[in-house]
């Protein structure tokens, strides 16, 4: 039976109670040095990194999409003339 743990659990107890370095952690768990630093840091200034702050996620992103409608990828406009990206990118340049 295997158990899936969340990695900064992993984290946290092989930083805190096994006192692996950064470098061990991330041969173990995977994932960037630069997360597990900022991990790290967290850690030291007394926060917990299981509790996910405000404002984080895909919602924040979308802002761009709605005050733009109007923009489509080169794609989507490729395969409604049968035209690979490549070429309907030249095309456009062209213009």
């Amino acid at each position: 039976m295997e158990i899936d743990i969340d990695d900064n659990i992993r984290f946290i107890v092989l930083y805190t109670n096994a006192e692996f370095s950064i470098s061990k952690i991330q041969q173990i768990i995977g994932g960037s040095l630069r997360t597990l630093n900022f991990w790290k840091q967290r850690l030291e200034d007394g926060e917990n990194i299981l509790d996910i702050k405000e404002g984080r996620g895909k919602e924040k992103n979308n802002n761009y999409a709605k005050a733009s409608p109007h923009r489509v990828s080169l794609r989507s406009s490729g395969a409604k003339f049968d035209m690979s990206k490549t070429s309907t990118g030249r095309a456009l340049h062209e213009l």
